[in-house]
Protein backbone atom coordinates (compact mmCIF):
# COMPACT_ATOMS: atom_id res chain seq x y z
CA UNK A 1 0.00 0.00 0.00
CA UNK A 2 1.71 3.35 -1.43
CA UNK A 3 1.60 6.12 1.15
CA UNK A 4 -1.35 7.55 -0.60
CA UNK A 5 -3.49 5.16 -0.24
CA UNK A 6 -2.74 4.34 3.66
CA UNK A 7 -3.13 8.39 4.01
CA UNK A 8 -6.87 7.97 2.31
CA UNK A 9 -7.79 4.85 4.33
CA UNK A 10 -6.91 6.12 7.67
CA UNK A 11 -8.95 9.66 7.33
CA UNK A 12 -12.18 7.55 6.29
CA UNK A 13 -11.33 5.42 9.23
CA UNK A 14 -11.09 8.93 11.66
CA UNK A 15 -13.72 10.79 9.72
CA UNK A 16 -15.71 7.63 10.97
CA UNK A 17 -14.72 8.04 14.28
CA UNK A 18 -15.13 11.37 15.10
CA UNK A 19 -18.84 11.33 13.58
CA UNK A 20 -19.91 8.96 16.53
CA UNK A 21 -17.94 10.81 18.97
CA UNK A 22 -19.75 13.89 18.12
CA UNK A 23 -20.51 15.39 21.22
CA UNK A 24 -16.79 15.96 21.74
CA UNK A 25 -16.70 19.00 19.72
CA UNK A 26 -13.72 21.55 18.93
CA UNK A 27 -12.02 24.65 18.04
CA UNK A 28 -13.72 26.79 15.48
CA UNK A 29 -12.54 29.15 12.79
CA UNK A 30 -14.19 32.07 12.40
CA UNK A 31 -17.16 32.25 9.74
CA UNK A 32 -19.49 35.31 9.93
CA UNK A 33 -20.84 38.00 7.78
CA UNK A 34 -18.94 41.19 7.88
CA UNK A 35 -17.29 43.68 5.58
CA UNK A 36 -14.10 42.17 6.00
CA UNK A 37 -12.01 39.17 6.58
CA UNK A 38 -11.97 38.97 10.75
CA UNK A 39 -9.30 37.69 12.78
CA UNK A 40 -8.65 34.27 14.07
CA UNK A 41 -8.86 31.84 11.33
CA UNK A 42 -5.55 30.92 10.54
CA UNK A 43 -6.24 29.05 6.93
CA UNK A 44 -8.09 31.79 5.60
CA UNK A 45 -5.26 33.94 6.49
CA UNK A 46 -2.79 31.37 4.74
CA UNK A 47 -5.07 31.71 1.46
CA UNK A 48 -5.64 35.82 1.48
CA UNK A 49 -1.18 35.45 1.87
CA UNK A 50 -1.42 32.90 -1.32
CA UNK A 51 -3.40 35.32 -3.56
CA UNK A 52 -1.37 38.29 -3.07
CA UNK A 53 1.70 35.77 -3.05
CA UNK A 54 0.90 35.10 -6.66
CA UNK A 55 -0.39 38.67 -7.23
CA UNK A 56 -3.89 38.28 -7.42
CA UNK A 57 -4.95 41.19 -4.86
CA UNK A 58 -3.20 44.47 -3.39
CA UNK A 59 -0.74 42.52 -1.50
CA UNK A 60 -1.18 43.92 1.89
CA UNK A 61 -1.70 41.46 4.53
CA UNK A 62 -0.57 42.18 7.41
CA UNK A 63 -2.91 44.67 9.35
CA UNK A 64 -6.42 42.63 10.40
CA UNK A 65 -9.23 42.76 9.24
CA UNK A 66 -9.02 42.81 5.69
CA UNK A 67 -11.83 44.51 3.90
CA UNK A 68 -13.45 42.23 1.94
CA UNK A 69 -13.46 44.76 -1.39
CA UNK A 70 -9.48 44.17 -1.20
CA UNK A 71 -9.63 40.19 -1.41
CA UNK A 72 -12.34 40.22 -3.99
CA UNK A 73 -10.82 41.84 -6.44
CA UNK A 74 -8.59 38.54 -6.70
CA UNK A 75 -12.07 36.48 -8.14
CA UNK A 76 -11.85 39.21 -11.31
CA UNK A 77 -7.90 38.79 -11.56
CA UNK A 78 -7.68 35.39 -11.65
CA UNK A 79 -10.29 35.10 -14.47
CA UNK A 80 -8.78 33.14 -17.98
CA UNK A 81 -5.55 32.47 -15.57
CA UNK A 82 -3.00 29.11 -15.54
CA UNK A 83 -2.97 29.19 -12.01
CA UNK A 84 -0.79 26.40 -9.69
CA UNK A 85 -3.22 23.77 -7.95
CA UNK A 86 -2.87 25.67 -4.44
CA UNK A 87 -3.82 29.03 -5.49
CA UNK A 88 -6.93 27.60 -7.45
CA UNK A 89 -7.52 25.90 -4.12
CA UNK A 90 -7.23 29.07 -1.73
CA UNK A 91 -9.80 31.23 -4.78
CA UNK A 92 -12.42 28.43 -4.02
CA UNK A 93 -11.94 28.52 -0.65
CA UNK A 94 -12.43 32.35 -0.32
CA UNK A 95 -15.49 32.85 -3.08
CA UNK A 96 -17.66 30.24 -1.22
CA UNK A 97 -16.58 32.06 2.09
CA UNK A 98 -17.30 36.00 0.37
CA UNK A 99 -20.91 34.48 -1.55
CA UNK A 100 -21.85 34.09 2.52
CA UNK A 101 -20.55 37.14 4.33
CA UNK A 102 -20.82 39.43 1.68
CA UNK A 103 -24.66 38.91 1.00
CA UNK A 104 -27.05 41.62 1.35
CA UNK A 105 -30.53 41.59 2.66
CA UNK A 106 -30.32 38.31 4.39
CA UNK A 107 -30.26 37.81 7.92
CA UNK A 108 -27.53 35.48 9.39
CA UNK A 109 -27.63 33.28 12.95
CA UNK A 110 -24.74 31.70 14.24
CA UNK A 111 -24.18 29.96 17.45
CA UNK A 112 -20.56 28.60 18.67
CA UNK A 113 -19.77 26.53 21.36
CA UNK A 114 -16.03 26.38 22.84
CA UNK A 115 -14.72 24.22 26.04
CA UNK A 116 -11.20 23.31 27.26
CA UNK A 117 -9.86 21.94 31.03
CA UNK A 118 -7.55 24.88 30.35
CA UNK A 119 -7.05 27.98 28.00
CA UNK A 120 -4.12 27.58 25.78
CA UNK A 121 -1.02 29.22 26.97
CA UNK A 122 0.29 29.97 23.54
CA UNK A 123 -2.75 31.61 21.53
CA UNK A 124 -1.78 32.95 18.10
CA UNK A 125 -3.88 34.21 15.43
CA UNK A 126 -6.19 31.53 15.19
CA UNK A 127 -9.72 32.24 17.48
CA UNK A 128 -10.09 30.11 20.59
CA UNK A 129 -11.96 30.35 24.07
CA UNK A 130 -10.47 32.39 26.57
CA UNK A 131 -11.75 30.57 29.52
CA UNK A 132 -12.81 26.74 30.00
CA UNK A 133 -16.58 27.82 28.72
CA UNK A 134 -16.79 29.95 25.92
CA UNK A 135 -20.24 30.63 24.49
CA UNK A 136 -21.28 32.68 21.56
CA UNK A 137 -24.83 33.46 20.12
CA UNK A 138 -24.84 35.87 16.99
CA UNK A 139 -27.56 37.61 15.12
CA UNK A 140 -25.72 40.03 11.68
CA UNK A 141 -27.67 41.47 8.80
CA UNK A 142 -26.11 43.65 5.67
CA UNK A 143 -27.50 46.29 3.58
CA UNK A 144 -25.44 48.02 0.59
CA UNK A 145 -23.37 50.32 2.70
CA UNK A 146 -23.97 49.11 5.93
CA UNK A 147 -22.88 45.91 8.25
CA UNK A 148 -24.41 45.48 11.60
CA UNK A 149 -23.89 42.34 14.34
CA UNK A 150 -24.84 41.81 17.70
CA UNK A 151 -22.91 38.63 19.59
CA UNK A 152 -23.79 38.04 23.28
CA UNK A 153 -21.42 35.95 24.95
CA UNK A 154 -20.58 34.56 28.32
CA UNK A 155 -17.30 33.42 29.98
CA UNK A 156 -16.94 30.66 32.71
CA UNK A 157 -15.09 28.27 34.40
CA UNK A 158 -16.90 24.80 35.02
CA UNK A 159 -18.07 25.26 38.51
CA UNK A 160 -20.11 28.46 37.17
CA UNK A 161 -18.48 30.23 39.88
CA UNK A 162 -17.38 33.21 38.12
CA UNK A 163 -19.59 34.02 35.19
CA UNK A 164 -19.44 36.88 32.61
CA UNK A 165 -20.89 38.06 29.74
CA UNK A 166 -19.86 40.21 26.98
CA UNK A 167 -20.75 41.94 23.59
CA UNK A 168 -17.27 41.23 21.94
CA UNK A 169 -17.12 40.65 17.95
CA UNK A 170 -20.56 43.33 17.74
CA UNK A 171 -20.13 46.37 15.69
CA UNK A 172 -22.13 48.67 13.43
CA UNK A 173 -19.77 49.20 10.47
CA UNK A 174 -20.54 51.89 7.68
CA UNK A 175 -18.96 52.17 3.89
CA UNK A 176 -18.31 55.93 3.07
CA UNK A 177 -16.57 56.38 -0.16
CA UNK A 178 -13.16 54.47 -0.40
CA UNK A 179 -13.98 54.24 3.86
CA UNK A 180 -14.65 52.08 6.26
CA UNK A 181 -16.43 54.00 9.39
CA UNK A 182 -17.04 51.67 11.88
CA UNK A 183 -17.98 51.53 16.35
CA UNK A 184 -18.07 48.22 19.08
CA UNK A 185 -15.46 45.57 19.70
CA UNK A 186 -13.48 44.26 16.91
CA UNK A 187 -10.45 42.51 17.16
CA UNK A 188 -7.07 43.06 15.04
CA UNK A 189 -4.26 41.41 14.32
CA UNK A 190 -0.90 43.50 13.31
CA UNK A 191 1.90 41.83 11.89
CA UNK A 192 3.25 39.27 9.64
CA UNK A 193 3.61 37.15 12.77
CA UNK A 194 1.89 33.86 12.65
CA UNK A 195 2.19 32.50 16.08
CA UNK A 196 2.63 36.39 17.60
CA UNK A 197 2.04 39.98 17.77
CA UNK A 198 4.15 42.51 19.44
CA UNK A 199 1.59 45.21 19.41
CA UNK A 200 -1.83 44.09 18.62
CA UNK A 201 -3.37 40.13 18.75
CA UNK A 202 -6.46 38.37 19.68
CA UNK A 203 -4.52 37.43 22.81
CA UNK A 204 -6.79 40.05 24.92
CA UNK A 205 -10.43 40.51 24.61
CA UNK A 206 -11.98 43.23 22.41
CA UNK A 207 -12.17 46.49 23.72
CA UNK A 208 -15.44 49.34 23.03
CA UNK A 209 -13.69 51.47 20.48
CA UNK A 210 -14.74 53.82 17.24
CA UNK A 211 -12.71 53.48 13.88
CA UNK A 212 -11.93 54.24 10.15
CA UNK A 213 -9.96 52.00 7.61
CA UNK A 214 -9.75 52.16 3.64
CA UNK A 215 -12.07 49.99 2.29
CA UNK A 216 -10.44 50.08 -1.21
CA UNK A 217 -6.67 50.08 -0.63
CA UNK A 218 -5.99 50.71 -4.22
CA UNK A 219 -2.49 52.61 -4.99
CA UNK A 220 -2.87 56.60 -5.63
CA UNK A 221 -3.45 57.90 -9.32
CA UNK A 222 -1.02 60.59 -8.63
CA UNK A 223 3.18 59.71 -10.11
CA UNK A 224 4.06 61.72 -6.93
CA UNK A 225 2.51 58.74 -4.50
CA UNK A 226 1.69 56.16 -6.64
CA UNK A 227 4.95 54.12 -6.07
CA UNK A 228 4.30 53.41 -2.98
CA UNK A 229 2.00 50.88 -4.57
CA UNK A 230 -1.00 49.44 -2.24
CA UNK A 231 -1.57 50.94 0.76
CA UNK A 232 -4.11 51.01 4.09
CA UNK A 233 -4.45 53.48 6.56
CA UNK A 234 -6.56 52.82 9.74
CA UNK A 235 -7.12 54.91 13.12
CA UNK A 236 -9.24 54.24 15.77
CA UNK A 237 -9.80 55.64 19.39
CA UNK A 238 -10.93 52.77 22.13
CA UNK A 239 -12.15 52.81 25.91
CA UNK A 240 -10.20 50.67 28.69
CA UNK A 241 -13.41 50.45 30.56
CA UNK A 242 -11.98 47.39 32.79
CA UNK A 243 -10.43 47.80 36.31
CA UNK A 244 -7.48 49.59 36.19
CA UNK A 245 -5.17 51.90 38.21
CA UNK A 246 -5.81 54.47 35.73
CA UNK A 247 -9.93 54.24 35.59
CA UNK A 248 -11.24 54.63 31.91
CA UNK A 249 -8.37 55.55 30.24
CA UNK A 250 -8.44 55.89 26.21
CA UNK A 251 -6.45 54.01 23.49
CA UNK A 252 -5.22 55.49 20.75
CA UNK A 253 -4.45 53.41 17.89
CA UNK A 254 -3.02 54.06 14.29
CA UNK A 255 -1.40 52.09 11.38
CA UNK A 256 -0.23 52.63 7.87
CA UNK A 257 0.96 49.67 5.82
CA UNK A 258 1.73 49.90 1.63
CA UNK A 259 3.50 47.36 -0.74
CA UNK A 260 5.56 49.42 -2.92
CA UNK A 261 6.94 46.36 -5.14
CA UNK A 262 4.88 42.64 -6.04
CA UNK A 263 5.32 40.94 -2.39
CA UNK A 264 7.10 43.31 -0.18
CA UNK A 265 5.18 45.05 2.60
CA UNK A 266 6.12 47.67 5.22
CA UNK A 267 3.80 48.28 7.84
CA UNK A 268 4.04 51.03 10.71
CA UNK A 269 2.53 51.06 14.09
CA UNK A 270 1.58 53.59 17.39
CA UNK A 271 -0.67 52.61 20.34
CA UNK A 272 -1.10 55.36 22.61
CA UNK A 273 -2.76 55.12 25.98
CA UNK A 274 -3.58 58.47 27.43
CA UNK A 275 -6.67 60.01 29.35
CA UNK A 276 -8.35 58.53 31.73
CA UNK A 277 -8.98 59.46 35.79
CA UNK A 278 -6.84 62.11 36.89
CA UNK A 279 -5.23 62.37 34.03
CA UNK A 280 -4.82 65.18 31.04
CA UNK A 281 -7.34 64.75 28.60
CA UNK A 282 -6.76 68.29 26.91
CA UNK A 283 -6.26 68.93 23.24
CA UNK A 284 -2.55 69.71 23.65
CA UNK A 285 -2.28 66.61 25.40
CA UNK A 286 -3.27 64.77 22.58
CA UNK A 287 -1.49 66.96 20.08
CA UNK A 288 2.30 66.05 22.06
CA UNK A 289 1.22 62.43 22.43
CA UNK A 290 0.76 62.28 18.79
CA UNK A 291 4.62 63.91 18.34
CA UNK A 292 6.16 61.73 21.01
CA UNK A 293 7.07 64.63 23.44
CA UNK A 294 7.16 64.05 27.11
CA UNK A 295 3.69 65.39 28.77
CA UNK A 296 3.12 65.90 32.79
CA UNK A 297 5.20 66.88 35.32
CA UNK A 298 6.54 62.60 36.08
CA UNK A 299 7.59 62.07 32.74
CA UNK A 300 11.17 62.07 33.13
CA UNK A 301 10.84 59.56 35.37
CA UNK A 302 12.61 56.01 35.08
CA UNK A 303 14.97 57.22 32.86
CA UNK A 304 13.21 59.38 30.39
CA UNK A 305 9.79 57.41 30.65
CA UNK A 306 7.30 59.45 28.56
CA UNK A 307 4.14 60.60 30.88
CA UNK A 308 1.54 59.22 28.26
CA UNK A 309 1.85 55.01 27.62
CA UNK A 310 2.76 54.60 24.24
CA UNK A 311 4.18 51.42 21.62
CA UNK A 312 5.72 52.16 18.57
CA UNK A 313 6.98 49.60 15.78
CA UNK A 314 7.23 48.48 12.36
CA UNK A 315 6.89 45.25 9.92
CA UNK A 316 8.62 44.08 6.74
CA UNK A 317 7.45 40.56 4.88
CA UNK A 318 8.77 39.69 1.26
CA UNK A 319 6.76 36.86 -0.04
CA UNK A 320 7.55 35.41 -3.62
CA UNK A 321 6.18 32.08 -5.65
CA UNK A 322 9.14 29.08 -5.72
CA UNK A 323 7.73 27.24 -8.67
CA UNK A 324 4.19 26.71 -7.60
CA UNK A 325 5.36 27.11 -3.95
CA UNK A 326 4.79 30.48 -1.63
CA UNK A 327 7.89 31.30 0.56
CA UNK A 328 7.72 34.66 2.88
CA UNK A 329 9.98 35.83 5.59
CA UNK A 330 9.10 38.52 7.74
CA UNK A 331 10.28 40.71 10.98
CA UNK A 332 8.77 43.20 13.46
CA UNK A 333 10.23 45.78 15.90
CA UNK A 334 7.99 47.24 18.63
CA UNK A 335 9.50 49.65 21.67
CA UNK A 336 8.28 51.30 24.66
CA UNK A 337 10.18 54.68 24.66
CA UNK A 338 11.99 56.67 21.96
CA UNK A 339 15.44 57.00 22.48
CA UNK A 340 17.34 59.47 20.44
CA UNK A 341 14.22 59.77 18.30
CA UNK A 342 13.55 56.44 17.92
CA UNK A 343 11.71 53.61 19.37
CA UNK A 344 14.45 52.27 21.84
CA UNK A 345 13.37 49.66 23.94
CA UNK A 346 12.71 47.14 21.91
CA UNK A 347 11.08 43.50 21.48
CA UNK A 348 11.77 42.00 18.08
CA UNK A 349 10.09 39.19 15.94
CA UNK A 350 10.89 37.14 12.83
CA UNK A 351 10.22 34.10 10.67
CA UNK A 352 9.38 32.33 7.93
CA UNK A 353 6.90 30.55 6.20
CA UNK A 354 6.34 28.38 3.09
CA UNK A 355 2.76 27.34 1.66
CA UNK A 356 1.66 25.31 -1.49
CA UNK A 357 0.30 22.05 -2.80
CA UNK A 358 0.63 18.01 -2.60
CA UNK A 359 -0.41 16.48 -5.78
CA UNK A 360 0.41 13.37 -4.33
CA UNK A 361 -1.47 13.31 -1.28
CA UNK A 362 -3.96 16.14 -2.42
CA UNK A 363 -2.64 18.84 0.12
CA UNK A 364 -2.74 22.15 0.51
CA UNK A 365 -0.22 23.45 3.26
CA UNK A 366 1.33 25.25 5.23
CA UNK A 367 4.72 25.39 7.66
CA UNK A 368 6.33 28.36 9.26
CA UNK A 369 9.01 29.22 12.21
CA UNK A 370 8.93 31.97 14.25
CA UNK A 371 11.01 33.27 17.12
CA UNK A 372 9.61 36.57 19.28
CA UNK A 373 11.57 38.61 22.23
CA UNK A 374 9.43 41.12 24.52
CA UNK A 375 12.70 41.68 26.47
CA UNK A 376 12.76 45.40 25.80
CA UNK A 377 16.60 45.38 24.58
CA UNK A 378 18.28 48.81 24.00
CA UNK A 379 17.55 49.12 20.64
CA UNK A 380 17.65 45.63 19.69
CA UNK A 381 20.84 45.03 21.54
CA UNK A 382 22.15 44.27 25.63
CA UNK A 383 21.35 44.80 28.15
CA UNK A 384 17.24 43.73 28.51
CA UNK A 385 14.97 46.54 30.23
CA UNK A 386 13.44 44.21 32.58
CA UNK A 387 9.79 44.83 33.48
CA UNK A 388 9.81 47.13 30.73
CA UNK A 389 7.38 45.98 28.02
CA UNK A 390 3.93 46.36 28.26
CA UNK A 391 4.34 48.04 31.97
CA UNK A 392 4.25 51.99 32.44
CA UNK A 393 4.74 54.16 35.79
CA UNK A 394 1.55 56.14 35.63
CA UNK A 395 -0.84 53.84 33.60
CA UNK A 396 0.47 50.79 36.08
CA UNK A 397 -1.58 48.10 34.75
CA UNK A 398 -0.13 48.55 31.48
CA UNK A 399 -0.40 47.76 27.56
CA UNK A 400 -3.02 44.93 28.76
CA UNK A 401 -6.96 44.71 29.18
CA UNK A 402 -9.31 42.54 31.15
CA UNK A 403 -5.89 40.59 32.24
CA UNK A 404 -4.39 39.83 28.81
CA UNK A 405 -1.47 41.92 26.89
CA UNK A 406 -3.22 43.54 24.30
CA UNK A 407 0.25 42.18 22.08
CA UNK A 408 2.20 38.90 22.71
CA UNK A 409 0.20 36.00 24.27
CA UNK A 410 3.38 35.68 26.97
CA UNK A 411 3.62 39.22 28.02
CA UNK A 412 6.70 40.72 28.86
CA UNK A 413 10.45 39.44 29.33
CA UNK A 414 9.71 36.12 27.45
CA UNK A 415 11.20 34.64 24.96
CA UNK A 416 8.86 31.92 21.97
CA UNK A 417 10.55 29.77 19.56
CA UNK A 418 7.59 28.31 17.42
CA UNK A 419 6.97 25.96 14.05
CA UNK A 420 3.84 25.73 13.22
CA UNK A 421 1.77 23.36 10.31
CA UNK A 422 -1.47 22.97 8.66
CA UNK A 423 -2.44 20.90 6.16
CA UNK A 424 -6.08 20.63 4.38
CA UNK A 425 -7.04 17.31 2.33
CA UNK A 426 -9.25 16.92 -0.30
CA UNK A 427 -12.23 16.62 1.84
CA UNK A 428 -11.23 20.23 3.56
CA UNK A 429 -10.75 18.41 6.69
CA UNK A 430 -7.98 20.58 8.64
CA UNK A 431 -5.18 18.98 10.07
CA UNK A 432 -2.87 21.30 12.43
CA UNK A 433 0.21 20.64 14.39
CA UNK A 434 2.79 22.80 16.54
CA UNK A 435 5.65 22.64 18.61
CA UNK A 436 6.57 25.79 20.97
CA UNK A 437 9.43 26.57 23.49
CA UNK A 438 7.91 29.06 26.06
CA UNK A 439 11.02 31.24 28.16
CA UNK A 440 8.18 32.61 30.61
CA UNK A 441 9.22 35.59 32.86
CA UNK A 442 13.02 35.59 31.71
CA UNK A 443 13.57 37.43 35.18
CA UNK A 444 11.48 35.76 37.60
CA UNK A 445 10.18 38.90 38.87
CA UNK A 446 6.35 40.69 39.29
CA UNK A 447 5.80 43.92 39.91
CA UNK A 448 3.15 44.81 42.23
CA UNK A 449 0.65 45.86 39.37
CA UNK A 450 1.67 45.97 35.99
CA UNK A 451 3.84 42.90 35.85
CA UNK A 452 4.14 39.60 34.14
CA UNK A 453 0.38 38.18 33.99
CA UNK A 454 0.96 34.51 32.52
CA UNK A 455 3.72 33.84 35.05
CA UNK A 456 5.54 35.12 38.38
CA UNK A 457 8.54 32.82 38.32
CA UNK A 458 11.06 32.22 35.59
CA UNK A 459 9.72 29.03 33.98
CA UNK A 460 10.61 27.12 30.31
CA UNK A 461 7.52 25.04 28.59
CA UNK A 462 7.60 23.10 26.16
CA UNK A 463 4.45 22.65 24.37
CA UNK A 464 3.31 20.37 21.50
CA UNK A 465 -0.14 20.88 19.80
CA UNK A 466 -1.92 18.58 17.47
CA UNK A 467 -5.71 18.99 16.22
CA UNK A 468 -8.18 18.61 13.24
CA UNK A 469 -11.15 20.41 11.99
CA UNK A 470 -13.91 18.48 10.19
CA UNK A 471 -16.85 20.49 8.01
CA UNK A 472 -20.63 18.40 8.76
CA UNK A 473 -23.33 20.21 7.34
CA UNK A 474 -23.55 23.35 8.16
CA UNK A 475 -21.55 23.32 11.34
CA UNK A 476 -18.01 23.12 12.28
CA UNK A 477 -16.26 20.60 14.64
CA UNK A 478 -12.73 21.00 16.04
CA UNK A 479 -11.22 19.03 18.69
CA UNK A 480 -6.99 20.26 19.78
CA UNK A 481 -4.73 18.34 22.14
CA UNK A 482 -2.35 19.86 23.83
CA UNK A 483 0.73 18.44 25.81
CA UNK A 484 3.18 20.98 28.12
CA UNK A 485 6.01 19.42 30.32
CA UNK A 486 5.79 22.09 33.18
CA UNK A 487 3.00 24.95 34.06
CA UNK A 488 3.60 28.44 34.91
CA UNK A 489 4.10 29.62 38.41
CA UNK A 490 5.73 26.39 39.62
CA UNK A 491 8.88 27.08 40.27
CA UNK A 492 11.44 24.01 40.97
CA UNK A 493 8.31 21.87 39.87
CA UNK A 494 7.57 19.71 36.73
CA UNK A 495 4.27 19.51 36.49
CA UNK A 496 2.85 18.20 33.11
CA UNK A 497 -0.42 19.49 31.72
CA UNK A 498 -2.41 17.69 29.38
CA UNK A 499 -5.29 20.01 27.48
CA UNK A 500 -8.26 19.22 25.82
CA UNK A 501 -10.19 21.49 23.41
CA UNK A 502 -13.55 21.51 21.59
CA UNK A 503 -15.84 23.40 19.88
CA UNK A 504 -18.92 23.60 17.53
CA UNK A 505 -20.17 26.47 15.56
CA UNK A 506 -23.05 25.81 13.80
CA UNK A 507 -25.10 28.42 11.29
CA UNK A 508 -28.84 28.28 11.10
Amino acid sequence: MNIATWWRTARTSVHRALIGGLALSVIPVAVSASPWVEVGDDLVRRDVEILAGFGLMDGLTTTWPIPWKQVSKAFERAEGKKLPQSVRNALLRLRGRYSYEAKIGTPRVEARAQMSNEPRLVRGFRDTGRDEIDLEFRLEYMWESTAIRLNAGILSDFKFDDVSANLDRSYIAQELGGWLLYAGTIEEWWGSGNVSSLIRSNNARPHPRVGVMRNDTSAFDTPWLSWIGPWQLGTSVGWLDDDRAVENALLWDMHLSFQPVQGLQFSFYRSIMLCGEDQSCSLGTWSDAFRGLAVGDDANQLGGGNAINQLAGADVRYATPIGENLAAIYGQYVAEDKIDGWPGKAGWLGGASLAGYSAAMLWDWQIAGEISDTRARLNGGNPPYENTFYNHFIYRNGYRYRGRSLGHSLDNDAMLYSVVGQVVDASNWRWRGALHRAELNRDGTVRATGGNTVSGSDETIHVAEAGVEVPIGPSLVSLDLTVQDDRPDTPGDKEWLVTAYGSWRLRF
